[in-house]
């Protein structure tokens, strides 16, 4: 009889949830740990834990973030996406440049072809100016002993002073047109100095970025390594021997 009342309860019992009521723990004004089934309105912003009634830690809740808590992670978190919005434009810079220039000697060899041809056209102009003024000396010349000979007329002289107007226009203009040059020429050096800071800048940062890369997965393996060897002592001490 007593085996089959055994036989009717056990069943019952197995298949009925084992219901554990949980306990919080916390810190008081005096550092002393309390526990209790309620935890006291000035101490939920202080942070607590919470047992499982079998002594078994289910949750830690942290302490409430204070004013000057919350700003400080308000101001992290604008300085990490103003950083994020930094490199993703230099990212994008760094691509058109590459586009541009494949090397660097890309660039010195754009820059000497640039300049090479600016400096041929200046070659003309200044041939140009050097003729002019020789045929402004010679006009000029001619003129002065016009003036003089009484055979010459007026009307004479009159058109000799408009070729000789006409010869300093053309003069005025071929150096303007040589000044345009040399500027040309001092812009598309400040241009391509530009270019090559830029890219020695890129090529910095990408050889910075690339032994960060080399440190941070030497760092890596080593946190590998030694969780490792904590996690197996005994192979740790085979490899010893």
């Amino acid at each position: 009889m007593k085996k089959l009342i055994l036989t009717l309860i056990t069943p019952l019992f197995l298949t009925t949830p084992i219901v554990y009521a949980d306990y919080f723990e916390w810190i008081d004004e005096d550092g002393m740990t309390e526990r209790g089934q309620t935890i006291p309105p000035e101490y939920t912003q202080k942070g607590f834990k919470i047992f499982s009634n079998a002594g078994i830690l289910l949750e830690v809740i942290p302490p409430a973030k204070s004013k000057e808590e919350i700003k400080a992670e308000k101001a992290e978190k604008k300085r990490k996406t103003v950083e994020k919005m930094r490199k993703e434009k230099q990212a994008a810079e760094d691509k058109a440049l590459r586009d541009l220039f494949a090397t660097k000697t890309d660039i010195l060899d754009q820059r000497n072809a640039r300049l090479g041809t600016i400096d041929a056209a200046k070659e003309i102009i200044q041939s140009q100016i050097d003729s002019l003024q020789r045929n402004l000396s010679a006009m000029e010349g001619v003129l002065k002993a016009a003036e003089t000979n009484p055979n010459v007329t007026e009307e004479q002289l009159k058109v000799t002073r408009q070729n000789i107007a006409a010869v300093k226009h053309n003069l005025d203009n071929s150096r303007s047109t040589l000044a345009a040059k040399e500027q040309e020429r001092f812009n598309v050096e400040q241009e391509f100095a530009g270019y090559l800071k830029k890219y020695e800048k890129m090529e910095n940062r990408n050889k910075q970025s690339k032994v960060h890369e080399i440190v941070d997965r030497q760092a890596n393996e080593g946190r590998d390594s030694k969780a490792y060897q904590q996690s197996n002592p005994a192979s740790s001490e085979n490899e010893a021997y």
